[in-house]
């Protein structure tokens, strides 16, 4: 049997604090039947990230500037779950498998003449 088929609910709620979600909620079904889990049962889990940037012109007589610009993806650098394994029977069941980039920083200066 393919572990790639619908589960079947077993009735447990799917959201539990401190797992990406209860694992009990769901089981094989029996051979040949399809499971009776409805689509989207499990919820992801919430997702936050804060992009921000900062930009300077310094002016260097009439002609010339030097610009200067700092950005930052994922500031606070908190973890965000991408994926996680939902396939019944497999080793990563129920747990985390993807997670977003960490925070990134890019500094740019230009001469402008």
């Amino acid at each position: 049997m393919s572990n790639t088929v619908r589960a079947s609910a077993t009735g447990l709620p799917v959201e539990v604090s401190g797992l990406l979600f209860n694992t009990a909620a769901f089981t094989q079904p029996v051979a040949g039947e399809w499971g009776n889990a409805g689509r989207n049962t499990i919820p992801g889990p919430t997702t936050f990230s804060l992009d921000g940037s900062l930009g300077r012109v310094f002016r260097l007589g009439e002609r010339r500037n030097i610009d200067l610009q700092v950005q930052a993806q994922n500031v606070l650098n908190r973890v965000t779950i991408t994926s996680w394994g939902t396939v019944l029977g497999s080793s990563n069941y129920g747990l985390a498998s993807g997670a977003a980039a960490m925070r990134k920083l890019t500094i740019n200066l230009r001469f402008r003449f």
